[in-house]
């Protein structure tokens, strides 16, 4: 109850509008502050579908797959990155757009630690893959997040 009520309320800051200028702090400040706020919920949303899919993927609790279990946290993660991609095309998460690099580099090392050393060659496979395809969605995402932010500067700009 209390990991359920922490991430709620990490979700609820990510999603309430940020404040940018201030005369009291640089402008940068904010947007580390909220990009900090969106890496906390996404990793905390994370655990918990890895925890919620586990047994239902990787076999009984004492008795884990370890390659199955990589290949699941390889997913979950490649899942939020590009759902950072996604989400950084609004305003008020426009700073996830920062974590969606990050985000794959880190799961390029997770790869190379856990994967690789666990996992037997079905479960690489499926781990590769969904890198891949996370690689190629959040990189368009992401392109399309960054056309929308101009528009959107262009326009407040010309009024």
């Amino acid at each position: 109850p209390e990991a359920a009520t922490t991430l709620g309320a990490g979700v609820l800051c990510a999603l309430l509008p940020l404040k940018v200028r201030s005369p009291l702090w640089p402008g940068w400040l904010p947007r580390l502050g909220r990009g900090v706020v969106v890496l906390v919920a996404v990793l905390g949303i994370d655990a918990l579908v890895i925890q919620l899919a586990a047994p239902f993927v990787a076999g009984d609790p004492g008795a884990y797959d370890p390659g199955v279990l990589a290949a699941l946290r390889t997913g979950v993660l490649a899942a939020s990155a590009v759902v950072l991609a996604g989400a950084s095309r609004y305003r008020r998460l426009w700073p996830a757009q920062r974590l969606v690099w990050p985000m794959l580099a880190a799961i390029a090392v997770k790869l190379l630690v856990e994967d690789f050393p666990r996992g037997r060659a079905v479960t690489m496979a499926m781990a590769l893959l969904l890198y891949g395809v996370a690689l190629i969605l959040a990189t368009r995402l992401k392109r399309s997040a960054e056309k929308i932010a101009s528009a959107e500067i262009d326009a407040a700009e010309s009024t």
